[in-house]
């Protein structure tokens, strides 16, 4: 056989050896679909104090290989009891990778997530003035014979695009909404200690407490580095860039949770920028349509720390330290 001849047989074999791979990878998502969607249900109907919901599924293999990419289209979880028809979550799609063989053998080993990703969600956190919150969905464990969990968390990323979440905390007398979210985060989380990169981006965001009202529809941005360390539940500030209309910010320090009622914290912040109107731009209702035709004049100097413990029984906070300082400061509407 001449090599010429050869060659031609190798790229042949070469060539019908991809088609059937190619596929393989088309066909195996649908093979398994039912055994994969029956999967997902499973571990939702056996973990979960909520209904899950959705529209139709899509699976694939090419997404992610080797792992599967499970699409959830149309999807919604929603309340039960106090919180009958209340959507805690629902969206246009959610997508989340696992590791196919967990899949494949779920109930027989745990299923492993590898990334999440949300597409246009909606997010409604209700937390009633008697403490229930609609979050607290995870039905507690009734088996003592092992500590097995049926989900091992190991994301290397996760994505928000397009999402509006709303947080009303009737006890605390606190509420946030947030428009139009698009957030981001990387990191090895099958580490105990990892660093994680994020970035936020914000079109509308709303903060009350204790009927103070300190944000009205902000513009905000952050992008920010945390260093993670899991098994003593601390969080440490890295590199960070945070903008709030037109201020920007800088912070520094940790936050760490050693308990479940117990919050300790170190962090300092500071305003790099000097002209005074970006500090007026935090005043709610100031950073408007006409907030570019704002004549102001002076400059500021903005910096302060927390520091300390915060717990809700008993009733701790921990010290404010802030320092401002305006130099012939002056605003023309």
């Amino acid at each position: 056989m001449t090599k010429k001849k050869l060659f031609k047989r190798i790229f042949i074999g070469l060539g019908i050896f991809l088609v059937l791979f190619v596929g393989a990878l088309v066909a195996i998502p649908f093979l398994f679909k039912d055994e994969i969607i029956e999967g997902v249900k499973k571990a939702a109907n056996e973990n979960l104090n909520a209904k899950l919901d959705f529209s139709s599924v899509d699976i694939s293999l090419l997404r992610s290989f080797p792992s599967v990419s499970i699409g959830l289209n149309d999807y919604a979880i929603t309340g039960i009891e106090e919180f009958q028809d209340v959507k805690l979550v629902g969206g246009e799609a959610l997508r989340i990778t696992v590791d196919f063989w967990s899949a494949w053998n779920f109930g027989k080993v745990p299923l492993v997530i590898e990334a999440i990703t949300f597409d246009k969600p909606e997010i409604n956190v209700i937390v009633l003035s008697n403490g229930k919150a609609n979050y607290d969905i995870a039905k507690p464990s009734t088996d003592t014979t092992t500590t097995e969990t049926k989900f091992q968390i190991q994301l290397q990323e996760y994505a928000i695009n397009g999402g509006n979440i709303t947080y009303d905390d009737r006890q605390g007398g606190t509420f946030v909404k947030l428009t139009n979210l698009d957030h981001s985060g990387e990191g090895d989380f099958t580490q105990d200690v990892f660093d994680l990169t994020t970035t936020t981006r914000i079109d509308e965001m709303t903060a009350v407490s204790g009927g103070i009202g300190y944000l009205k529809k902000a513009k905000v941005s952050l992008d920010a580095g945390f260093n993670i360390d899991l098994p003593n539940s601390k969080y440490t500030l890295k590199e960070n860039d945070l903008k709030i209309n037109d201020l920007q910010l800088k912070a520094d320090g940790w936050l760490a949770m050693p308990n479940e009622n117990d919050i300790d914290m170190d962090l300092k912040f500071s305003a790099p920028q000097s002209e005074f109107k970006s500090l007026l731009s935090m005043i709610p209702n100031a950073y408007t349509a006409g907030y570019d035709n704002v004549k102001a004049n002076g400059t500021f100097k903005l910096d302060g720390a927390v520091k300390g413990k915060y717990s809700a029984s008993p009733e701790t906070y921990p010290a404010f330290n802030i320092s401002l300082d305006v130099n012939n400061g002056d605003v023309k509407y």
